[in-house]
Formats: C-alpha cells, structure tokens, sequence
C-alpha cells in the first residue's frame, strides 16, 4: 500500500510537471497568434477595438436582429471549387437536398470547368449561383499557391452572400442533411451570432470524431482558444455581420492555416458563440 501511495505521488508530479509545460507551451503559441492575427487585421484595415464597439452597437439595430426574428431566414453556402465533378457532387447535392430550402449555394470555381457550368445547367436550380475566376493553380498544384487561390474563392463567396446566415464547406466534404436546420433553429433561438459544430474524418481510423476530443484534451490548458478548439471552415454558421471579416490570405502564404486564423478574427470581436457535439459535416 505505501508504495503504491509513493508510485502514485510520483505520477502526480511528473503530471503537473507535464501540464505546466504545456501550459506554457500554449501561452507561447499565443502571443506569436496574437501578432499574427493584428497583422491580418492591419491588411484588412479592421481595428480590433473598435470592431468589438461596433458589433455592440450593431447587435442594438433592428436590422441586425431581424436575423433572429425573420420566420424564413436565408442561408448563404460558400463552396471554393478546385476539384473535378466526380469528386464535389456530394458535396453539391448535400447542400442542395437540405431538409432546409432556403438557402444560397455559391460556387466559386477556381478554374474553367466546362462540366460543373453544364451540371449547374441541367440542374436547373435556381439556389446555385456560379462564378468562375480562373485561377491558374489547382488543387494538385503547388500547395500554398493553390490555398492562396481558395481564400480569394471564400472571399468572393463573401461578397456574393446575400443570406441572413452565412457558412463554407470544403468541395470534397459534405453536409449531414439536416445540419442548416438544426443550426439556424439553434442560433435563431438563443440569438447566437457564431455557432460551431463537430466534424467527422472518413479518413481517420474508426471513423474517429474530430474537434470534440481536441477541445476536451487541451482546454484546461487555453481555455477558449481558438487554436486549440481546432475550428475548420466547414463547422461554422455565422451571422451575416461577419461578412465584413475576410478570409486570410496573408497567413496562407506562410502557412499559419488559414482556417483557424479566420475564427480567431471572429473571435475578436467578442461574438456570442456556442458549440455543438453534434457530428453536422463529413471530411472525406
């Protein structure tokens, strides 16, 4: 018993002595984000402070409420193109066989696509609105070129919103197919400016749940940090407020992930947030 007592003393110490490091660990990550993100925020020319007024501001218009209190609100899906018709029809029809209809579905192909303009065609549904920028990098391409030209996508699909509720979605994943609807009846309830949602990997061994096991593994650490709830583009709804936010290129190009540095913008201005366990989308 004594030296199962002793054995246990010593697990207990080298355990703290393991959290602390990673405690500062995380801390160090911070700040190098933090700078990071004022940066980005200088190339948008957005000054944090004030956009943290403004949004308590906003949240006081009748304009900003009627999100929450329209009977039929509308649902932009901001969809980059990079990938051959055989892969991103999934994805397409996932949105398009929503149980929620009123929705956007905005394509922004990075390349001339021949077959996806006569898919849109034949489908002849006038949710889908595309748009073709071609850009010369593709998905196989030289990688941070080709991400670079995904974010000027997702930034293009921002301009083209028009929806009271706006969210991405990656062309080679999908959507579970009430997903919107569970989402806008959450968010329209409890006045939520930027709802979050788990996500599932085909890719994973045993089809292994992403983000919600990140989050319970290192918030104790950083709680409430963007970086380690580990946000894709695929699990937001957000309010269309945030439209103003756009998606960052600067940290693209060296590799930060751009992801993650798009939802601590978002962060920044102090949104009322709330995650769901639920499993909403697919990664393939």
């Amino acid at each position: 018993m004594h030296k199962a007592r002793k054995e246990l003393k010593i697990f207990t110490r080298n355990q703290l002595k393991y959290d602390e490091i990673l405690g500062k660990v995380a801390r160090i990550e911070s700040t190098v984000n933090f700078f990071y993100d004022l940066f980005e925020f200088s190339i948008q020319n957005i000054n944090i402070y004030e956009l943290q007024e403004d949004l308590l501001k906003a949240r006081k218009t009748i304009e900003f409420q009627s999100c929450f209190t329209n009977p039929d609100p509308k649902v932009s899906v901001i969809v980059p193109v990079s990938r051959p018709l055989s892969v991103i029809e999934k994805c397409l029809n996932s949105v398009l066989n929503q149980t929620f209809k009123n929705l956007e579905l905005i394509l922004i192909c990075e390349y001339k696509n021949i077959e996806l303009q006569n898919w849109v065609v034949n489908r002849n549904d006038k949710r889908i609105i595309l748009e073709i920028l071609n850009h010369e990098y593709f998905v196989t391409g030289n990688w941070s070129k080709w991400a670079t030209s995904g974010a000027r996508s997702r930034n293009r699909g921002l301009e083209l919103a028009t929806g009271d509720f706006f969210t991405f979605l990656d062309d080679d994943d999908f959507m579970i197919r009430n997903k919107i609807e569970m989402c806008v009846k959450i968010v329209q309830q409890n006045r939520i400016e930027f709802l979050a949602h788990n996500e599932k990997s085909t890719l994973a061994k045993g089809n292994k749940i992403l983000r919600l096991n990140k989050i319970l593994k290192t918030r104790r650490f950083h709680s409430g940090s963007i970086d380690y709830l580990g946000f894709g583009g695929n699990v937001y709804l957000l309010h269309r407020y945030f439209l103003k936010i756009k998606w960052p290129i600067f940290n693209y190009k060296n590799m930060r992930g751009n992801d993650i540095v798009y939802s601590r913008m978002i962060f920044a201005s102090n949104p009322k947030f709330e995650f769901l366990p639920e499993t909403l989308t697919i990664k393939s």
